[in-house]
């Protein structure tokens, strides 16, 4: 009998499809759901998981209501030279 899938195991798998979740997305696909608690997990307990060169990012969202919910996104970690903030400059006169 085969063991089934941990939600952090569920959750990569998903992410590595649709490359996004939300907690809706979670409930309605998986039932019953902590996808915040699987996020955090997937970064710091297994983040062995998550694909070499990629990150999970948080994307804070709303919908036409108005009610803020997170999103979820498997990306390419950002280059530390592009993730540090521009710095402004003046131009001289």
């Amino acid at each position: 009998m085969r063991n089934p899938l941990t939600k952090p195991q569920l959750v990569i798998r998903h992410l590595k499809i649709d490359g996004r979740i939300t907690d809706a997305v979670a409930r309605a696909t998986y039932g019953s759901f902590r996808l915040a608690d699987a996020i955090y997990r997937l970064r710091n307990d297994r983040a062995d998981l998550v694909p070499k060169g990629m990150q999970i990012v948080t994307i804070d969202r709303e919908d036409v209501e108005g009610n803020q919910f997170a999103e979820y996104r498997l990306v390419p970690k950002t280059p530390q030279f592009m993730a540090a903030p521009a710095q402004e400059t003046q131009a001289h006169a």
